[in-house]
């Protein structure tokens, strides 16, 4: 008599099917499973794994055991079972970017009516296609997040640099030229706009040279641009500010530079932009 029991369905793709049986008085056995599958053993228990593929309507699979004796006596038994639908997760993102990092989620799962997603920063979502930021404070090391959603993606958040810099002074009369000291944090490249002047320079401190050849005083607005080897970068901008040149200049009446002593000489002073004067004869 042939008889056997499944007591593990339905269940979820891919299913292993424990098959206890429970024939009696049987010599040979004849299984087939419903797939595809034949084979003939006589094991009173084993598995066997069925699969259905995602996006289907749930499978119903026939097993069939089929026995006979030593007498051509035979008997069979059927039994059907369910298999749901495979699962599988996928999505895709930008999985790379600059700190603050916002990335969409695009969820291309199949079979699946319901979503939990982790993003590896402490935060989930039950979305189909969530939204979510990351962020990186370091301003030098790169940070990784596991997002799981039994798939998984790594998104990477690029260090934004940290851009800081001192003019020392940060005024002073033309031609200004004080000490440029570079802080900044995180920075592989710096560019530099000096507000008379552009370039780049790695240099941590190094002089640059402002002329005011007008009668006010002028600003000059400093900016600094710190770019990391991912293309992340950051400005800052200072102002200096600096007075007018003063040119000192004279002459004498008659161009009169020499004569018999006593010598009287009436000086003209042709000073440029000046408001105060001290002279030294050297007569003493």
């Amino acid at each position: 008599r042939a008889f056997f029991s499944i007591p593990n369905t339905p269940g979820c793709a891919p299913h292993e099917a424990i098959i206890h049986n429970f024939s009696i008085g049987a010599e040979n056995h004849l299984w087939d499973m419903g797939d595809g599958t034949t084979f003939t053993h006589g094991q009173a228990h084993f598995s066997h794994e069925y699969t259905q593929p995602a996006g289907h309507e749930p499978g119903l699979f026939t097993l069939n055991l089929e026995v006979d004796n030593t007498y051509g006596c035979t008997h069979s038994h059927t039994q059907q079972i369910v298999i749901y639908p495979l699962v599988t997760a996928e999505f895709v993102s930008d999985t790379e970017g600059c700190h603050p990092h916002s990335t969409s989620f695009q969820n291309l799962s199949e079979g699946a009516n319901m979503y939990l997603w982790t993003f590896g920063n402490g935060n989930s979502s039950q979305s189909t296609h969530p939204q979510q930021t990351f962020t990186n404070y370091s301003h030098t090391e790169s940070l990784t997040y596991g997002c799981l959603a039994t798939a998984s993606e790594e998104i990477v958040v690029r260090p934004v640099p940290a851009p800081l810099f001192q003019l020392s002074p940060v005024s002073g009369c033309s031609p200004f030229t004080p000490e440029i000291t570079n802080f900044s944090q995180g920075g592989d490249v710096f560019k530099w706009d000096m507000g008379n002047e552009e370039f780049e320079t790695t240099d941590s401190s190094f002089h640059h040279t402002w002329h005011n050849t007008g009668e006010e005083a002028e600003q000059f607005i400093v900016s600094l641009t710190a770019l990391t080897q991912y293309g992340c970068e950051a400005t800052i901008t200072q102002t200096t500010t600096v007075y007018p040149e003063v040119t000192a200049a004279f002459t004498t009446e008659d161009e009169t530079w020499a004569g018999c002593s006593p010598l009287p000489i009436k000086f003209i002073n042709n000073s440029l932009l000046a408001e105060t004067y001290r002279w030294d004869f050297r007569d003493e």
